[in-house]
């Protein structure tokens, strides 16, 4: 129940990226998050939560919260680290394993 309620804030939050990134004004290279140099409200629950980031190749995300491509991604997470795909165009996040 407890990683349950874990992953649903996670993918809560991850949800809300292409949003942050809009009203941010400036498109996002997603390598690894959080990221120093972007530094918003989202970015900050990210940090608080302990959760990272991180996509090789990296996800372009443009200054209107697209991501033309989507691409895979890895987040950690309470010590777990799980497979993800921000899916194109509006870079909505999905699982890699069919119970979550």
């Amino acid at each position: 129940m407890q990683r349950s309620l874990e992953l649903s804030e996670a993918e809560l939050l991850m949800n809300g990226l292409a949003l942050s990134v809009r009203d941010q004004g400036q498109p996002l290279l997603v390598k690894q998050l959080p990221d120093p140099n972007y530094t918003t409200a989202w970015m900050q629950q990210l940090h608080e939560l302990n959760i990272q980031v991180q996509a090789d190749p990296p996800v372009f995300i443009s200054a209107s919260g697209f991501c033309p491509f989507g691409g895979e991604i890895v987040i950690e997470l309470k010590g777990r680290t799980y497979s993800a795909y921000l899916a194109p165009p509006a870079c909505q996040l999905q699982w890699s394993f069919p119970d979550a």
